[in-house]
This record gives structure tokens, sequence and C-alpha cells, in this order.
């Protein structure tokens, strides 16, 4: 019978099994029964070997690979080369997120080391940082999730790590945004007021009709950049919304950033919106001081709203815009209104607010801002009435202050 062998401290030693020779740790040897290759695993206890070993012998026996240094980039890469069925733009807008921000940390994380946990946790520290929102964490974990599921059917890993990631992050951040709105912290539309205020600082500038056309209809900033003279349709009285144009950074082909014609956000987007006498005036005004379109995106030309270079519009640059007109508009002594910070967002939702305060049923509502799912309507449409009564309690507040001083100094 063959002698065992044993370790320093005298306890026996396994097949395969190996203390070092310096007595600093324990070794298992074995061969992958999958690529045939020699392999070993290495601790400082001969416990934790054996926990690694058992680790190593249940992945054998289940077909599943020896992960140690496959990354999630390794599967990102894959995703990449193999994933079809996405729109240009919107597969580029997923490949220029994740090198942005998993490629250079969670995704140089060895699959076999990777846990929810950590999934969640990357997830969380790029919301609280105020890196991204929770939109882009959406975009992220549709390359995350597709790519690690990818490594489990390869048998590379047990489970995909991700399942439920979302869930959690959303059920957390849906607790964190009914406590900004029990607060009053969430961002509103601008009051009747407020827009008075920034219908006068405009006046006269580039962006007047540009922003006037935004809160008149609502369409989305992408619509706006996509809408041409062909689209405006005097026969009908309608103004045609076909398409969404997008800015991106075109990883795919290395030609650097670049407009891109796109489908609208949804089938509910493709829709037309009346034509009246406001927008007709509005169009007039953009034809007398705005600059004529020199850009073709594709097939299409002749874009309605364009920069003073004649090129299309870009959310950022509308944005900016946006920032400084408020900065200007603020830093004026005699200003009696202030205005809050805007976006392109905000015009929007005050879009909203305005049909909302004359009366528009919420059909019409979600007919006219292209909404597929009634559930976002009615969120506009109630934050929209919370809108209209916050601004009824501070008038009301205001009158009632006056009345009181005006009593005093009688």
């Amino acid at each position: 019978m063959a002698k065992s062998r044993k370790d320093s401290k005298g306890r026996a030693l396994k097949p395969n099994e190996h203390e070092r020779n310096n007595g600093k740790g324990y070794e298992y040897r074995y061969i992958d029964k999958i690529t045939g290759k020699r392999c070993s695993i290495s601790a400082t206890t001969l416990d934790e070997l054996r926990r690694r070993k058992e680790e190593v012998l249940r992945n054998q026996f289940d077909g599943i690979h020896d992960s140690r240094t496959v990354t999630l980039n390794d599967y990102y890469a894959k995703w990449k080369k193999l994933k079809v069925g996405l729109k240009p733009n919107t597969k580029s807008n997923y490949i220029y997120m994740y090198e942005r921000f998993v490629y250079p940390k969670l995704g140089m994380r060895p699959l076999k080391d990777l846990m929810y946990t950590d999934v969640v946790a990357f997830y969380t520290y790029l919301v609280d940082s105020g890196k991204v929102s929770i939109s882009t964490i959406d975009t992220l974990h549709n390359v995350v999730h597709p790519a690690l599921q990818m490594a489990v059917n390869d048998n590379m890993i047990r489970r995909n790590v991700s399942d439920g990631a979302m869930k959690d992050l959303k059920a957390r951040e849906n607790q964190k945004q009914r406590a900004l709105k029990e607060q009053g912290l969430m961002p509103k539309s601008l009051t009747l007021d407020e827009q008075h205020r920034l219908f006068e600082v405009i006046k006269g500038t580039q962006w007047e009709p540009i922003i006037m056309f935004m809160i008149l209809t609502g369409v989305r900033i992408g619509e706006l950049g996509a809408l041409t003279w062909d689209d405006i349709d005097e026969t009908n009285g309608v103004i045609h919304v076909r398409k969404n144009l997008v800015y991106y950074d075109d990883r795919m082909d290395d030609d650097g950033c670049r407009f891109r014609m796109n489908t609208t956000k949804s089938g509910a987007g493709f829709r037309d919106l009346p034509l009246n006498d406001d927008i007709r005036d509005i169009l007039a005004l953009q034809k007398t001081i705005g600059h004529p379109s020199v850009t073709k995106v594709e097939w299409y030309e002749n874009f309605i709203f364009t920069t003073k270079f004649g090129t299309p519009l870009k959310q950022d640059s509308v944005n900016r815009a946006l920032k400084r007109i408020q900065r200007n508009a603020n830093a004026d002594p005699k200003a009696k209104v202030m205005l809050p910070a805007m976006s392109c967002h905000k015009m929007r939702k005050t879009y909203a607010t305005n049909c909302v305060r004359q009366g528009i049923d919420m059909a019409t509502l979600m007919k006219n801002m292209g909404h597929t799912d009634s559930k976002v309507t009615l969120e506009y449409y109630a934050e929209a009435q919370m809108d209209m009564q916050i601004e009824a309690d501070r008038k009301m507040r205001e009158g009632l202050k006056a009345e009181m001083e005006k009593r005093n100094a009688g």
C-alpha cells in the first residue's frame, strides 16, 4: 500500500494536493477535462485549498469551463461582434456607454469573481456619484446582462449574476423619487410667470422660435431637430412627425461623431400635430431670423431649426443655450421673476402642464406627446396637476401676504 503523504503539520494530503517547499501555502494540480490542459489552484491554508478544489470538481462535473482569466470584457467583445437586430445608432450608443463606464472597471473583473452584489453595487455607485441617470444604467444593463448570458450559455459561469439587478435598483430609485416628490424637490414645469419671463428674454434672438416651438408642441428635441420644411403640410394643416435626429460617437466605424436619422422613439411617436396660426407665426419667424440649413443627413436636408452655422440642432447645444439664458436673465437686477434651471425635457413638461391647464383630456395629450404607454402620460398628467396646485398655493400666499401688509400699513 502506498504511503500517504503528509504536510509539515502531520496532516495527510490527498491525491494531487501538495505543500509548497517553503511551507507557505498549498497547491492542487489537475487536468481540465474540457480543455485537456494542466491547471492548478493554490491557497494559503489546506482548508481553503480543499474548498476551492471542491468548486473545481463541481465545475468539471457540470461542464463549466475554467473562467479564472476570462473577464466580462471578453464576453462584451463577443456580444459586440454577434449582436444583431439593433438599429445602428442604438448599438453605437450601447458600445459608447459600455466602453466609457463598464469597460475600465467592472468589465476587467474575471467572470468567476463576479457576484450579484458586485453588479448592483457598481450600478448604485454610478447613480449615486451623479455620473449617470437611471436610464443610462438601463442602457449599460442591456449590454452587461446579455454578455453574461452568453457566458452562461458557453458554460463559463453557472448563472447570470446580473439577473434582477435592475429591478432592485429601480425599486430603490422609485423610493428616492417618492421622497423627493413629498419634499417638493422634483423638477417642475415652468409656471406662467416663468414662461412670460422666458419669452421676454428670448424675444428677437435665434432661440425664440426654437424654444417657442418646443413649448407649444411638446416635441422631443430629436424630433425637433429632424423636422424639415417638407414635414409642414399646409394642405392638411398638420406637422408630420416621422423621424428622430440623433448625434452620437460612432465607435463602430471609427468615423468619430456623426448625425444619423432614425425612426421616432416609438410607434406612437409617428404622429401628426396641428398646424395652427401660432405655429405658423413661429415658422415664419424662423424663416426670417433663422439660418438656412447647409447639412445633409443621409438623404434628408432643408432642416427647419438649425444652429447659426446652418447645422442640425443637438440636445446638449440647446441645453447649454437654456442654461445661458437662465444665467443672463437672472443677472438682471430689475428682474422680478427668477428663471429655474431649464432643459429640453422641461420644455416638454411645460407643454404638458399647459395642456392640462387648458382642460385637454389625457387621451389627446397622450397622442400629441407620442406616448406608447398611458402610464407615462398619466404621470405627466398628475405632475402637471400638482404643478398647478403648487402655483395656485404660491399665488394665494403671496396675495394674502400683500393684503395683510396693505392693512397693516393703513
